[in-house]
């Protein structure tokens, strides 16, 4: 073999060395997938505590040999074992290190995955293995600012919508009002927790009050709960909302401006053109 070949080729081969060390050197540390590290065996996981529909406290323990940079990414599934109780998907990016034997709690933010099913509790026994939703429209909805902005009921109504795909508001589950709805109208109105707990549970007691309201009640109401972050139409959206907790015709036109801002087609789902008339 001519030197100058056998030189380049030597040259090529120290480059390669000297690039795999420097990998190595600047982190010290293998990257690898939260699925793919479950399904090698190379982490324990389970589950701490369940945050309504927000979060979750998910203990990991890397029982590896190395420190491994675990990355949790949106669309991981963790099955409940009971089959009526909501499998819950990631809607977030959560990255933990972690040496050899080390184990860690960190908070991953979550949403339902089955619309109809039983919300898990503390109790809820969830199964070792993970698997990965793959739908694109989901990848780009939990990706976009606009979503991770959007507010809790929001976001899990336009999860369902995708993942569900129900046809009229009626088909959809109920959900609370969610707690950023609570911190924003009480900072809005400056009153208590209390005062606005007392006011929302004589709503639930007696709805149909909301259906006699005069025209000054319902502007207030409806202007205080879209400034608080659920957007009112009329009194049958006040109605349904604290009698089914099903999303209000203002939401459902939120989802359709949501999933035209993230290039999901809102003509191919019939709720959201029966209440926009197939606009925003």
């Amino acid at each position: 073999m001519p030197k100058k070949t056998v030189a380049t080729a030597a040259l090529v081969l120290i480059l390669v060395g000297v690039l795999a060390y420097a990998g190595l050197a600047s982190n010290g540390k293998r990257e690898v997938s939260f699925v793919d590290a479950v399904e090698q065996g190379l982490i324990a996981f389970d589950i701490r505590g369940i945050h309504g529909l927000v979060s979750i406290d998910l203990r990991i323990e890397n029982k590896s040999g190395e420190t491994l940079k675990i990355v949790i990414s949106p669309g991981v599934v963790l099955y409940a074992v009971d089959d009526s109780v909501q499998d819950l998907v990631v809607v977030g990016n959560v990255v933990v290190v972690l040496v050899p034997v080390e184990d860690t709690i960190v908070s991953v933010p979550i949403a339902c995955a089955d619309m109809m099913a039983e919300q898990p509790t503390d109790d809820t026994v969830f199964k070792t293995r993970v698997g990965k939703l793959t739908l694109s429209a989901f990848e780009r909805l939990i990706n976009s600012e606009a979503y991770q902005t959007a507010t809790f009921r929001l976001k899990q109504f336009a999860l369902w919508l995708l993942i569900s795909t129900p046809e009229t508001r009626y088909d959809f589950a109920g959900l609370g009002l969610g707690g950023d709805f609570f911190t924003t109208f009480e900072a809005l109105f400056g009153v208590t927790e209390e005062e606005l707990g007392a006011l929302c549970y004589t709503l639930t007691l007696y709805p149909e009050r909301l259906m006699t309201l005069t025209d000054d009640e319902f502007s207030f109401l409806s202007a205080a709960f879209t400034l608080a972050g659920i957007p009112i139409q009329d009194s049958q959206d006040l109605y349904d909302l604290f009698t089914l907790g099903i999303p209000t015709k203002g939401e459902l036109a939120e989802i359709y401006s949501l999933y035209e801002t993230v290039g999901i087609d809102p003509a191919h789902f019939p709720v959201l053109t029966a209440v926009t008339g197939g606009t925003t």
